[in-house]
């Protein structure tokens, strides 16, 4: 069933978001995958998922994330508060969810890079640490590729599929 709904006549699908939630999806195997290839990154290096949590963990919060954006559309400024950043462990490989109140040109892709430097040893949470205290690009790690990257939801201050017709299985994308 397809349906439309009215929204405030200024209403901005990118400047109205409150939050929004990237994953990226790595592949981890020998060989690549012959399936698949376009939807995920892969890397055949053995990685530490424990050593890229906690690099992670240094990452939430609000920061100054010069050092994981490029240049792009102008921006009044480069902090944002990143809600969350978490590796989920998949069959062949893991995600990586990153949930901020906004982010900046290629950050969610910078700080994947970043991360699986950590996870091959190349990098330190120290290093981590280093390039978010003074916001040098050069310290952090390369930009991911584009083909793991996937917009899961972005959120609004305003309530969607709300009206009466929401269907008899109610709200569409809610889990119970």
């Amino acid at each position: 069933m397809e349906r439309a709904e009215t929204c405030r006549d200024d209403f901005h699908a990118r400047f109205d978001a409150r939050s929004k939630r990237y994953g990226y999806v790595v592949a981890t195997s020998r060989f690549r995958p012959p399936i698949g290839r376009a939807h995920a990154h892969w890397v055949s290096w053995p990685l530490d998922l424990e050593r890229m949590r906690a690099a992670a963990a240094i990452l939430e919060g609000k920061h100054d994330f010069k050092a994981f954006g490029n240049t792009g559309s102008p921006r009044a400024t480069t902090v944002r508060h990143l809600h969350h950043l978490r590796i989920v462990a998949r069959k062949r490989g893991f995600a990586i969810v990153a949930q901020a109140d906004g982010f900046l040109y290629n950050m969610v892709r910078n700080l994947v890079g970043t991360l699986l430097d950590v996870g091959r040893g190349k990098l330190e949470r120290a290093d981590v640490e280093r390039a978010l205290a003074t916001g040098d690009r050069e310290a952090a790690g390369p930009t991911a590729p584009a083909c793991g990257l996937y917009l899961l939801s972005v959120r609004y201050p305003e309530p969607v599929f709300r009206g009466p017709d929401a269907g008899g299985a109610g709200v569409p994308g809610l889990l119970r």
